[in-house]
């Protein structure tokens, strides 16, 4: 088992190197990956609450309040009243959140589409079927 749990952490170091995950921002971007990753949640589902998002990325209250925050100030997000709950508010990204969203997309795009460009066909086949079987495996 040491074995397996060195050779995970070791894929997981060299991941995160490989995809830049430790640098202050992503992508060369204005937002650092949490910060991204709220963006994308918003995106995927607009009008979803802090509440949901705590669920989606088990994440705790205080940490979701303070990102929240700092987005809603530099203008990547906006709350507004719920429809449904006056007390709760909903999330949505503003035209700037939605302008980074995307610039932030294309570089991830790019970063991926250079990584796989280093690859002959047969290696990309390899790599995208290793990815899901990693995906399959720690999902079950």
């Amino acid at each position: 088992m040491d074995e397996a749990v060195s050779a995970m952490r070791r894929f997981n170091r060299f991941y995160t190197r490989f995809l830049g995950l430790l640098r202050d921002t992503l992508a060369d971007s204005p937002v650092t990956l949490s910060e991204w990753r709220f963006l994308f949640e918003i995106n995927e589902t607009p009008g979803l609450t802090a509440t949901n998002l705590m669920d989606r990325l088990l994440l705790d209250r205080g940490y979701v309040s303070r990102t929240l925050a700092r987005l809603q100030r530099r203008g990547l997000v906006d709350r507004r009243e719920s429809d449904t709950d006056r007390r709760e508010k909903t999330l949505w990204l503003t035209s700037k959140g939605c302008t980074v969203m995307s610039e932030v997309d294309v570089s991830i795009d790019q970063q991926m589409i250079d990584a796989l460009g280093r690859l002959d066909p047969s290696g990309k086949v390899r790599l995208l079927q290793a990815m899901n079987d990693i995906e399959l495996l720690l999902s079950s």
